[in-house]
């Protein structure tokens, strides 16, 4: 998290690695006012739709019990593959709704 914000501090324009690295911290300290503030910029960047960021982005929101918006993250990738799916399933099933997300899966 702290690269990525001295990046900000310094002007210096993120790249996906920090995208990431700030998502993983935000999703592992359950810090979804930042994460969303990171969404932010990846959206300004156009890199919202990149599998690897929409990835952490569904797992940080889910993590964080955010789940419409991981839903949303989610069915607005272009790509999705395995992590995909595997981020949004696990936070449904830690929020005990893993039998909403196989409904919602197949749909």
């Amino acid at each position: 998290m702290e690269v990525y914000e001295r990046e900000l501090e310094e002007s210096i324009s993120p790249v996906e690695a920090s995208f990431v690295s700030g998502l993983t911290a935000c999703r592992n300290l359950r810090a979804i006012g930042k994460g969303q503030y990171i969404h932010g910029e990846a959206m300004n960047k156009g890199l919202e739709e990149e599998v690897v960021i929409g990835n952490n982005m569904v797992s940080m929101y889910a993590k964080c019990g955010s789940l419409g918006t991981a839903k949303h993250v989610f069915d607005r990738l272009l790509c999705r593959d395995i992590v995909s799916c595997n981020a949004l399933m696990i936070g449904y099933g830690h929020l005990r709704r893993a039998q909403v997300f196989s409904i919602s899966f197949r749909k």
